[in-house]
């Protein structure tokens, strides 16, 4: 958009911008009616406010020229060309001012012709306010910029192609003049002047004709607040907080938590203004993302990523490879290899070998991650032991487990060497030894007896259908020994 001034309506600037030769004057303006006489820019006489010593004219919408008198009503020359302001469309408006003599103004016309005209100056003796104002009918303004220097064509043709007002060299401040303020009050680029509003001024209704972006000074990062250790995350996104100038690269990092990115650098530019990473963290817990560049732009506060555990997607069984054939084995133990969602109940099974699970199932979640069970073989040799579970997690391998046949000896009823009866009770120790005295076979602690004396022990040592010697002790020092057929 832009601002439309119209009947004598004036912008002006009260603060110095130069006070000598040479300097330029940019303005865009548009939306004049091709009758009327209309004042786009001047420069006023800081001796006598009330003179206009310098300006641009639309004269009687034919021709344009830069006024060189000291009053209203006296206009030099006019430049050569007869283009028009255009009703829908902001145009392109130069005013270079060399010297005391001598001064050029560039201007398009409604096709986009850029035109040369230059013509000798009088009376330009001060220059220290811009003013822009609408004599008579209407006028829309946008863009208005003061420069220290003589600009050029090849300046002209930069502002042309698209170029910020505000890169051409020499400039010392200019409006954008986009959006019309009730207050009347427009802040100048730099922030250091503004321009005053006096008289009808209103919002212009033509596209404002400059795209004016703001060049980049941070760059930017956003991602995901979490994930799972060992697998990439969602993407983590980099851009900047402006236009970026030519190509910058960033470069994430974990500070050394051992983490690896998918890739390990990224590059934005204007035409690429974004790009996404991934992060695989190489453990669980809080891990610190951040980034650097080498394009001298400010880095960005770091997140933090937080890594956790994958969840479970298998049962796991371990335990023991041997034992006895009609015996209890050691304990075999099942888990899971992440987090556990609820409760699991995982099963127990020989494939119908006949044995016997203590417990026959058992459950694990997070709070109780593994859990226990014994087996007991119906019969000796290889057993294939496995697990099922309710929760759809893949199940282990089965495991083998040998069963090797023992011999047992049941004793006849004990009588201690007092010659008194043990009935009941536990035995410290049971020693079988061969029959001639001369080797011990097996060695069982913690025996028990029944209510006859009778008691029972099995080992693989012992031999079906071998006669053996079998000394017993109790806690109280009585004792015995007798002969035995294992069966």
């Amino acid at each position: 958009m832009g601002l439309r001034l119209s009947n004598s309506a004036k912008l002006t600037c009260g603060s110095a911008l130069k006070t000598s030769y040479p300097f330029s004057i940019v303005v865009y303006a548009g939306g004049q009616a091709p009758s009327a006489n209309t004042l786009f820019i001047q420069q006023v006489n800081s001796a006598n406010p009330g003179d206009i010593v310098g300006g641009l004219y639309a004269a009687n919408g034919a021709k344009y020229a830069i006024d060189a008198t000291a009053s209203w009503g006296s206009v030099s020359a006019a430049a050569a060309g007869t283009p028009d302001i255009s009703p829908t469309a902001y145009q392109l408006f130069v005013l270079v001012f060399t010297s005391a003599s001598s001064r050029t103004i560039y201007h398009t016309n409604a096709t986009g012709t850029t035109n040369t005209d230059t013509q000798p100056n009088a009376n330009m003796v001060s220059h220290n306010q811009v003013v822009l104002t609408a004599f008579l009918n209407g006028t829309d303004f946008a863009e208005a910029h003061f420069y220290g220097g003589a600009l050029t064509s090849a300046n002209v043709t930069s502002l042309l192609g698209g170029a910020m007002p505000e890169t051409i060299t020499g400039w010392i401040d200019g409006w954008a003049l986009k959006d019309y303020s009730a207050g009347g009050s427009y802040t100048s680029l730099s922030g250091a002047r503004t321009l005053t509003a006096s008289g009808a001024v209103a919002q212009s209704t033509i596209a404002h004709p400059v795209a004016r972006v703001t060049p980049a000074t941070s760059v930017t990062l956003s991602g995901p607040a979490s994930g799972t250790s060992g697998s990439p995350s969602t993407a983590f996104s980099v851009g900047a907080d402006g236009v970026i100038t030519g190509t910058v690269i960033v470069t994430p990092s974990d500070g050394g938590a051992g983490g690896s990115f998918s890739p390990t650098t990224v590059s934005i530019s204007s035409g690429t203004p974004t790009a996404t990473f991934t992060y695989t963290a190489a453990s669980t817990g809080a891990k610190t993302i951040s980034v650097t560049n080498n394009g001298g732009l400010t880095n960005p506060a770091s997140l933090t990523y937080t890594a956790g555990a994958l969840s479970a997607t298998a049962v796991t069984l371990s335990g023991p490879s041997s034992g006895l054939s009609g015996a209890p084995s050691g304990n075999f133990t099942v888990g899971a290899n992440g987090p556990i969602t609820g409760t699991l109940v995982v099963t127990p099974s020989d494939g119908g070998a006949g044995g016997a699970f203590t417990p026959s199932s058992m459950s694990i979640s997070n709070g109780a991650p593994t859990a226990t069970f014994t087996y007991t073989p119906a019969s000796a040799g290889a057993k294939t032991v496995s697990v099922t579970n309710n929760g759809g997690l893949g199940n282990p391998a089965s495991l083998t487990y040998t069963a090797s046949a023992s011999g047992t000896i049941t004793s006849q009823p004990l009588l201690r060497n007092n010659g008194s009866q043990a009935l009941g009770g536990t035995l410290s120790a049971v020693v079988v030894l061969n029959a001639g005295l001369t080797s011990v076979v097996v060695t069982k602690s913690n025996v028990s007896v029944n209510a006859s004396g009778v008691f029972t022990v099995s080992d693989p040592g012992i031999s079906t259908g071998t006669r053996y010697k079998v000394a017993w002790i109790e806690s109280t020092g009585q004792y015995g020994i007798a002969d035995a057929l294992a069966t």
